[in-house]
C-alpha cells in the first residue's frame, strides 16, 4: 500500500477523502459546500467551522483584536455564501500559557465586535493551552428552504458576477512579505482588508432574497479556486474576461506588470467577496452592486486576455500542500 503524506494530496483533496467517510443525512453535507445545512421546519440551519492559527494565518504585525476579528469573519463569510442570516458564533481559543492576558482579552474583543457588526452574537466557546495562538470558530445561520444558495446551480449561459474589488488583500500580503515602500493610504487600505476582512453578510442575504441567483461562493481562497469549486459542483465551465475584473487600485499600484496584476487579483485570496451566477436577463433584479466578469459555458476554464483565450489555472493558497504559490 502506498503511504501518501498529507502534503502530497493537499487540503481540498484530503477534505474530499474525509467527506467520503462521513455518514450524513443533512440536506447539505460536509465537504459539498461552504456550510452543512440541517432541516428545521421551513428553514435550514447552516453550520460551518474554520480553524486559524499563528503560523499560517497571523503575521506578527497583527494585533489580538485583528486576530479575533479575522477568525470570526472567516466563519461568517461561509454563512454569507449560503445566503443565510447569522444566528451565533462559538470560538475555541488555543493559547500558549505565557501569553499576556491583555492580548487574550483584546482577541475576544475582536471576535465580539465582528459578531456585533454583522448582526450576531458570540455564544461562548472554550480555552485550552496550545503551542501557538489557535482559534477554532463555529458559526450558525438560518435561511428559508426556498432561498438557500449553494455552489451547485450554475447554468450554461448565466452571467458570472463578483461583489467589490479583487486583489486588495493580496496586495497587503505582498507589502508585508517584501517590505514594500508604498504610500501610507495604500498600506492602510491593504492592511485593513487583509487583517479585518468584512464578510458580505448583507449582500448574501439580499442575493438569496432576490430569487434569481443560481450559485454562490465566497472568494476567500481566490477567484480561480472559487471558480473551480463552482465548476465542480455545477458541472459547467467558465469564460472570464480579464478586462472586466474589478481590480483594486492598491493592487494596480504595486503590481510589476499586467501579468503580475492578474496573479494578485485572480490567483490569490483573502478578499472575502461573493462570486455568483445568474441569468443575464435577471441581473436587473440583483439588488447589490456587482461586476459581470464573464459567463458560464458548457465546459473548460477560460481566461480571456486582450481577446486571446488562456487556460484558467486552478491555483490559489491551499493548506497542507507544498505547492501553494507564494507572493
Amino acid at each position: 500500500m502506498v503511504k501518501l503524506k498529507v502534503y502530497e494530496v493537499g487540503e481540498r483533496k484530503l477534505v474530499k477523502m474525509i467527506s467520503g467517510l462521513i455518514e450524513c443525512e443533512a440536506a447539505i453535507c460536509p465537504g459539498s459546500d461552504d456550510c452543512a445545512a440541517i432541516e428545521y421546519g421551513d428553514q435550514y440551519v447552516v453550520v460551518t467551522t474554520d480553524m486559524l492559527h499563528q503560523k499560517a494565518h497571523f503575521p506578527r504585525e497583527m494585533t489580538g483584536y485583528q486576530i479575533g476579528w479575522m477568525a470570526t469573519a472567516a466563519n461568517l463569510s461561509d454563512i454569507a455564501a449560503m445566503g443565510a442570516t447569522p444566528i451565533g458564533v462559538t470560538m475555541a481559543l488555543g493559547i500558549p500559557k505565557d501569553t499576556e492576558v491583555n492580548f487574550v482579552l483584546d482577541l475576544v474583543r475582536g471576535v465580539n465586535e465582528c459578531c456585533r457588526k454583522f448582526g450576531t452574537y458570540l455564544l461562548g466557546g472554550d480555552t485550552d493551552e496550545h503551542d501557538e495562538i489557535t482559534l477554532v470558530g463555529t458559526a450558525f445561520g438560518k435561511v428559508d428552504k426556498d432561498k438557500i444558495l449553494t455552489r451547485g446551480g450554475a447554468k450554461v449561459g448565466d452571467a458570472v458576477c463578483v461583489t467589490g474589488e479583487l486583489g486588495l488583500a493580496a496586495a497587503g500580503v505582498r507589502i508585508l512579505l517584501q517590505d514594500l515602500k508604498v504610500a501610507d493610504a495604500t498600506k492602510d487600505n491593504a492592511m485593513k482588508r487583509l487583517f479585518e476582512p468584512e464578510p458580505r453578510i448583507i449582500e448574501g442575504m439580499k442575493l438569496a432574497e432576490s430569487g434569481v441567483v443560481t450559485s454562490l461562493i465566497d472568494t476567500s481562497d481566490g477567484l480561480a479556486v472559487s471558480l473551480y469549486e463552482l465548476s465542480k459542483a455545477s458541472t459547467v465551465g467558465f469564460h472570464i474576461v480579464s478586462e472586466r475584473l474589478p481590480i483594486s487600485g492598491e493592487a494596480k499600484s504595486i503590481a510589476k506588470d499586467r501579468w503580475d496584476l492578474l496573479t494578485l487579483s485572480v490567483y490569490r485570496g483573502g478578499d472575502y467577496e461573493l462570486l455568483f451566477t445568474a441569468s443575464e436577463r435577471s441581473l436587473e433584479s440583483v439588488p447589490i452592486p456587482h461586476t459581470i466578469i464573464g459567463r458560464v459555458i458548457k465546459e473548460g476554464m477560460n481566461l480571456e486576455i486582450d481577446g486571446v483565450v488562456y487556460n484558467l489555472k486552478e491555483e490559489g493558497y491551499e493548506h497542507l500542500s507544498v505547492t501553494s504559490p507564494k507572493l
